[in-house]
């Protein structure tokens, strides 16, 4: 989801900047390039057919191979990796983009943002930062788009993780059931600030995260921006999101990760991946939402750790 948070030494830094005679744009910007250094991530840019990603790296001898790329949900963008990647970037190189259709990454109404097609650009992405094989870690549609990777190119897979992943559904969420009922879907009729932080409130986390009313904003303006483009990506989406027939085609070790109070795609999906996807284990964090690594980044991360040093041995360090 489109969310960054700001905690801790970030609000130190908001309150000694104040916002008299300082550009709030210009203080989000240094919000931001704070918690990627704190991650030990810096912004790339690499161009390919379709367009320009927009990426997050630690860099190609930062360490271990095979990578670990992370890919956000609908609406979301590469920021909402930070706080889950760090300590990850001591020992893993960790690849972040912004895929097509967010953040800073090209806005094309002419491309077709479907699954299979954001799967195929990934491995056009992949292929030209010289990525053989990665692990792959998403969220919501990220999540989508990592399991048809992972059956596109099996051999270019060392293992799976799923956080709140759409592609499957046992049970329909709240999130569902009310864009049934309206024919609207809540994170395309924001309007405001008080819109934008119902949603957060009523269906993306159980805790939200603080996040200063500039900031706040700031993200209202940006999504106002995008909505003509965000609603073509959300019907090529939903044409394309059901995976279930392919699951039984993918033997990645694969991590389910749930919040068990998910609003969105409902905890009891994770049990339906975890029955259909050979190799794969299941756990849930109490209390948690739809974005477990913005709203407990460090149990997430932990939980995916002990998966990678368990099922998904390391490569070689790079470089050495």
């Amino acid at each position: 989801m489109f969310i960054k948070r700001v905690v801790g030494g970030l609000l130190a830094l908001v309150v000694m900047m104040g916002l008299g005679g300082c550009d709030k744009r210009s203080l989000f910007q240094s919000i931001m390039n704070r918690e990627r250094e704190s991650a030990k991530l810096t912004v790339k840019m690499e161009n390919l057919p379709y367009g320009k990603v927009v990426y997050l790296t630690n860099g190609p001898a930062a360490g271990s191979e095979p990578p670990i790329v992370m890919l956000h949900g609908f609406g979301g963008e590469k920021d909402n990796w930070n706080r889950f990647s760090k300590e990850l970037t001591d020992e893993y190189r960790v690849i972040i983009p912004d895929l097509p259709g967010h953040g800073e990454s090209v806005q094309d109404s002419g491309l077709n943002y479907g699954i299979d097609e954001q799967a195929k650009r990934l491995k056009q992405f992949l292929d030209a930062l010289g990525v053989k094989k990665a692990h792959l870690v998403g969220n919501s549609m990220g999540g989508a788009i990592a399991l048809r990777y992972a059956y596109l190119y099996p051999q270019s897979v060392a293992s799976l993780g799923l956080f709140a992943a759409a592609g499957v559904e046992q049970t329909v969420a709240d999130f569902h059931t009310a864009m049934k009922a309206t024919g609207k879907n809540p994170l395309l009729e924001i309007q405001n600030a008080k819109d934008f932080e119902d949603v957060m409130s009523r269906y993306v986390f159980v805790d939200p995260p603080y996040i200063p009313g500039f900031i706040v904003d700031i993200l209202v303006e940006e999504k106002l921006k995008r909505r003509a483009l965000e609603k073509k990506m959300f019907v090529e989406l939903m044409a394309d999101m059901d995976q279930t027939s392919i699951l039984s085609s993918i033997n990645s070790p694969t991590l389910i990760l749930w919040g068990s109070q998910d609003k969105i795609l409902h905890v009891d999906n994770a049990e339906l991946f975890r029955t259909k996807l050979a190799g794969s284990r299941k756990e849930i964090i109490d209390g948690v939402g739809h974005c477990p690594m913005i709203e407990k980044p460090e149990v997430a991360r932990e939980a995916y750790r002990k998966f990678l040093q368990e099922t998904a041995p390391q490569g070689k360090r790079a470089g050495i």
